[in-house]
């Protein structure tokens, strides 16, 4: 049964391609997975047909392509893209990444009416490095030495997506407590608003989460369900860090904040990165997805209030860092990251930049943190104050240095501390990061 139904899939396949170029005129490419043994459908390969495609959309120029549609049969994941491009050159394309990703043997790209034979080109065995096609017919190796390979494979692209998200957020992490002068904040220059924490304290504190950061990310990068049960599977992962966290600093809440929020987007992050979906706007956008629904659920329902978030909630109705969360983190993603980005672009040294983003951030967030320490009125003269200093030279390359430290000066009198920025400065940080590795 399960052969017929994969010879029907490929009949069906081969119609859709005829189907196209017919209704439009053009060259058809048709995207699948070289995975031998009838395992191309399985859950544990099938997102490499997502990757496929994915990586021949963004070669073709966005111009070129009059129809794009993706689905699954039988024989695993099919794509279809009909482009303006010539033949030739799409299939210098579709070889180039063959033979150029790190998965690209495992890709099936191919153009309508112009195979590799035209050319007399042949396809590297996976095991031997001869013709593929030749091996296949003589069967010259077994499945299990072809899978053994292919899972080696999988593992090195896994690894590298993985160890470039943890490189990212303890860099994050890093740079956003560096950054100096921070209003209300620990810096390297005082320890803001906080009697209880200093700079060493969030040093201890990083060294310590980094391990679960790892975690989060190994979990995320081989997920193969739902956005919402992916951000179940992280939860526990993250309350571990918050007991890792707590037991390093002494018992003192120095990240409880980023650990959810960069939680999130490493979550994120790994599982689009692993299908080449990674932009800025699909993470925001998984992020919201993962946890839709979470500020109706933990805090417009709570009849008594206990943690700090849902105390602000109950008093002043700030949904905090979880209706950023559901909003997609908009302010990390929307004002944060283009802030700090164009900052470098600009010239600005890192620490300038990452001030620089974290001061347009207090001028949009709704901080739970500043509503704690010091209510509405508070909470809408950081906003005021911080839309004052981007208007008066926060955009242009030398910003005013000398009122960033009264601002600061004023903050830690007031004893108002804008964690919640912070948090949205080290997300914006990582995304950064991790976007160019």
């Amino acid at each position: 049964m399960k052969a017929a139904a994969i010879l029907k899939a490929r009949e069906e396949r081969g119609l859709e391609i005829v189907k196209l170029e017919k209704a439009y005129s053009m060259t058809v490419i048709s995207v699948t997975v070289n995975i031998p043994g009838g395992n191309k459908a399985h859950e544990d390969y099938s997102w490499i047909g997502v990757l496929a495609f994915n990586e021949i959309r963004k070669r073709l120029a966005q111009n070129s392509i009059i129809h794009e549609s993706f689905r699954y049969s039988a024989d695993g994941p099919e794509g279809f893209i009909v482009s303006e491009g010539k033949p030739e050159e799409l299939k210098k394309i579709a070889v180039n990444i063959e033979e150029s990703h790190p998965l690209g043997r495992l890709f099936d790209i191919d153009i309508s009416g112009h195979s590799r034979m035209n050319n007399g080109e042949k396809r590297a065995c996976f095991l031997c490095g001869g013709d593929a096609n030749r091996c296949r017919r003589i069967k010259n190796h077994s499945i299990s030495d072809l899978m053994s390979e292919i899972d080696s494979l999988i593992e090195d692209w896994d690894e590298t997506i993985i160890e470039n998200a943890v490189q990212s957020v303890v860099v994050a992490m890093r740079k956003e407590v560096d950054a100096t002068p921070k209003p209300g904040l620990v810096d390297q220059m005082n320890n803001g608003s906080h009697s209880d924490m200093e700079y060493v304290t969030f040093i201890k504190s990083i060294q310590a989460l980094k391990p679960y950061f790892k975690e989060m990310a190994v979990s995320a990068t081989c997920w193969n369900k739902s956005a919402e049960t992916l951000f179940s599977a992280l939860r526990p992962i993250g309350k571990k860090a918050e007991e890792a966290m707590l037991k390093a600093t002494g018992g003192v809440n120095t990240h409880r904040g980023q650990i959810f929020s960069l939680g999130l987007a490493v979550g994120a992050g790994c599982y689009l990165k692993r299908r080449g979906e990674a932009t800025t706007d699909a993470i925001s956008a998984f992020i919201s997805e993962m946890v839709r629904g979470i500020s109706y659920a933990e805090l417009k329902i709570k009849t008594e209030p206990s943690t700090h978030g849902e105390k602000m909630y109950d008093a002043y109705g700030v949904t905090g860092i979880r209706g950023e969360a559901e909003k997609g983190f908009k302010a990390a993603f929307n004002v944060g990251l283009p802030a700090y980005e164009e900052a470098l672009s600009s010239g600005l040294d890192e620490n300038s930049a990452a001030v620089k983003s974290l001061v347009f951030i207090m001028a949009v967030l709704e901080d739970s943190n500043v509503y704690r320490r010091g209510g509405p009125n508070s909470a809408a003269w950081v906003k005021k104050t911080a839309s004052c200093l981007m208007e008066n030279g926060m955009s242009f390359k030398e910003f005013p240095l000398s009122q960033i430290r009264e601002f600061d000066a004023e903050m830690i009198r007031r004893n108002i501390s804008p964690g919640g920025a912070a948090d949205m400065l080290a997300l914006a940080i990582f995304v950064n990061k991790f976007m160019a590795s």
